[in-house]
């Protein structure tokens, strides 16, 4: 089966740091950030070019009831989650690892 998305490695360590936070606030809240962050992706997934752009080349959503975005890039027919993002973190650090990461 072909891989339709690749999560970067900044991507998964954004996630284990927000649920194991959530975990902490409240058991089982880290497991509906994971419910909700896996349905925004699969919503990415169907329709890649459905968000603008944001940086770059780098897309971007936000997550419904948790204060984050998603941001991704489109490489041929992968999309590549290269962060999730929370909202009040200090965006010019997220253009910094956008650079890096090229």
């Amino acid at each position: 089966m072909e891989e339709k998305y690749k999560l970067e490695p900044s991507a998964k360590e954004d996630i284990k740091e927000s649920y194991q936070y959530y975990e902490e606030q409240k058991e089982g809240l880290g497991a509906e950030f994971l419910d909700e962050v896996n349905e925004k992706i699969q919503e990415i997934v169907e329709k890649p070019e459905k968000y603008s752009k944001y940086y770059k080349n780098v897309r971007k959503t936000s997550l419904k009831r948790f204060p984050f975005n998603i941001l991704y890039t489109i490489k041929e027919k992968l999309v590549a989650i290269i962060g999730v993002w929370h909202k009040r973190r200090e965006p010019g650090k997220l253009e910094k690892r956008i650079d890096k990461e090229k």
